[in-house]
Parts: C-alpha cells; structure tokens; sequence
C-alpha cells in the first residue's frame, strides 16, 4: 500500500528519520500520521510543504489505522520506529491546470 506524508523539512526527515510526536489531533496518540491518498487542495499548499511516500504491507499497518468514517480515505498514526523501517521516496508533485501528479525522484 502507498502511504503519503506531507513535510516540512524533508532534509532533516532524509537524515534523521521520522520523530512520534502528538498533536492536538491524535487524542493523546504518539505516532506519524499518513494516509493513503493525497488528502487536501495540493494548488493550496504552500512551496516549503513537501510529499513523502512509502509502500509499506497493509498487514504491516492495520492496527495502526483510525476510524475517518465518510472521509473516502484512510488514515494511520505509524510509530516512527516501524516508519523508518521501510523506503522513503520523496516525489515532486507536479501542478497544472488543476490536474496534479507525483513525479517519483
């Protein structure tokens, strides 16, 4: 299954790895967020926000998805130690004229 990630700071993330963090989101929950479709208006992103991708084993992931009933994707709060464990790609998401794709670098 293809995750993606959007990122602040992709240079730190390629030399560090991901860190679990909470958010006022995560009901208490540590853990990277991902889902498995690009969620959002990528035109309304802003330049410094940049994409993430993993493929990663859906049995590998599932106890680790949250209940987005009605959203029409799914979500998962991946510890940072199982995210590490697997690739990275860091595409380039590519706009124009409303139709967006990633370009795999």
């Amino acid at each position: 299954m293809k995750l993606y990630h959007w990122t602040l700071n992709r240079t730190k993330l390629k030399a560090k790895g991901f860190v679990s963090h909470q958010d006022r989101h995560s009901e208490g929950k540590l853990g990277i967020w991902f889902t498995d479709q690009l969620v959002g208006e990528p035109e309304g992103s802003k330049p410094e926000i940049k994409m993430v991708t993993m493929e990663v084993p859906e049995e590998d992931i599932t106890q680790y998805e949250e209940i987005n009933k009605g959203s029409g994707y799914r979500a998962f709060r991946i510890p940072a130690s199982i995210a590490n464990q697997y690739e990275l790609q860091y595409p380039t998401l590519y706009i124009d004229r409303g139709v967006f794709k990633l370009i795999p670098f």
